[in-house]
């Protein structure tokens, strides 16, 4: 009994542990690569609901383009 009882407490321990994990697309793809001359290192990618831009994160720099022909529209400096 008590090795059952023991298996059940470590069992239940065990689930109450761990993670729960999903996978599901982003419904997101790139068209291209994306380059900017004042910074390095791109950090992270985001396109907005309407799918017209998309902003990148780089060292210490956050661009805007358009999402049809990866134009520049701004380029913001952040102070970290």
């Amino acid at each position: 009994m008590r090795v059952k009882g023991f298996a059940v407490v470590c069992l239940t321990a065990l689930l109450l542990t761990t993670t729960m994990a999903s996978a599901a697309s982003s419904d997101i793809s790139f068209k291209g690569a994306t380059t900017v001359p004042v910074a390095d290192g791109s950090s992270a990618v985001a396109i907005d609901g309407d799918f017209t831009y998309l902003a990148s994160g780089y060292d210490d720099h956050m661009t805007v383009m358009w999402l049809d022909n990866l134009t520049v529209l701004t380029t913001v400096e952040l102070n970290r």
